[in-house]
C-alpha cells in the first residue's frame, strides 16, 4: 500500500493533536485553580482532589473550610479563616484552641507543631518559643528570671517562656517549641495562656524541584529517608 505525501502529513498532524488531547485530559484531572467558598480561588499546593496537591482542603466543611498539613490518615485539621495571599492563610487550630481553653498546655509537647517535608517548607507567625526543661535541674543561671517566666504545672518538666518579645537559645538539655502567639496580648503579660493563640498565619514555599515536577504532570512525594521524589503514575521522573 502506498501513502501519498498529503495523507502522511495528515496522519502526523492527527497523531500530534491526539497526543495533545491525551495530555490535556490528564492535566484536566487536576485543575490549576479551584473555587473554595468565600476564600475564592485556591491553587497548588492546595488541592480539593486526591493526588493533586500537597495540602488537602475540604471546602464543604462547616463552619469554615479545613486544611490538612499533610496527606496522612487522621492527621489534624485546621480551620481556614481567611486567604491572605496565594501562599498564606489565616487558620485556627481546634486542638490548640481546646488545649488553651482547658489549660492543658503540657499536652502541646506530645507532638510536633508542624510536619517537615522536602517538597514544601511551612512557617507560622506571630510566634513565641517555649522551653521544655527537666524539673530536677536548676536553670536559673541559664534562663534569667527577669527575662523568662516559668510554668511548673506539668508532672516531669517545667515550661519557660519569654516575658517580652525577645528570646534566647534553649539551654543544654532543654527542647524548644515555637507556638502561635496572641496578637492582642500585651508583650509584657506574664499569663502564659493569654500569650498564646489558636489563630495564626500559615505561610508556605514549594521547592523548585516540586514545582517543576507538578508542572510536568508529576506528583511530589517523599521517600522513606525523607528525600524528595517526583512520580507520575507508576513511572518515576
Amino acid at each position: 500500500m502506498v501513502f501519498s505525501r498529503r495523507a502522511a502529513s495528515s496522519l502526523v498532524v492527527y497523531v500530534f493533536l491526539f497526543h495533545i488531547y491525551i495530555l490535556h485530559s490528564v492535566d484536566s484531572q487536576c485543575p490549576r485553580q479551584f473555587q473554595c467558598g468565600n476564600l475564592g480561588n485556591l491553587e497548588f499546593p492546595l488541592a480539593n482532589s486526591p493526588g493533586c496537591g500537597l495540602l488537602p482542603v475540604d471546602c464543604g466543611a462547616l463552619p469554615n473550610p479545613i486544611i490538612h498539613l499533610d496527606n496522612y490518615p487522621f492527621s489534624p485539621s485546621y480551620e481556614i479563616l481567611k486567604k491572605s495571599s496565594p501562599n498564606e492563610l489565616f487558620i485556627r487550630s481546634p486542638f490548640l484552641e481546646r488545649v488553651l481553653h482547658n489549660k492543658e498546655i503540657c499536652n502541646l509537647f506530645l507532638r510536633p507543631p508542624m510536619p517537615h517535608f522536602p517538597s514544601i517548607s511551612m512557617s507560622f507567625f506571630p510566634n513565641i518559643t517555649l522551653f521544655k526543661c527537666a524539673k530536677y535541674i536548676n536553670y536559673d543561671n541559664e534562663i534569667p528570671q527577669d527575662i523568662y517566666g516559668n510554668y511548673d504545672g506539668c508532672d516531669s518538666f517545667n515550661i519557660y517562656y519569654p516575658k517580652s518579645n525577645g528570646s534566647l537559645p534553649p539551654p543544654k538539655g532543654c527542647s524548644a517549641l515555637p507556638l502561635p502567639s496572641n496578637l492582642q496580648c500585651n508583650s509584657d503579660s506574664l499569663d502564659l495562656f493569654y500569650r498564646l493563640s489558636a489563630d495564626y498565619h500559615l505561610e508556605w514555599n514549594v521547592s523548585v524541584d516540586c514545582l517543576n515536577c507538578h508542572r510536568g504532570g508529576g506528583n511530589c512525594t517523599t521517600k522513606t529517608d525523607n528525600e524528595f521524589r517526583c512520580e507520575k503514575g507508576t513511572i518515576s521522573l
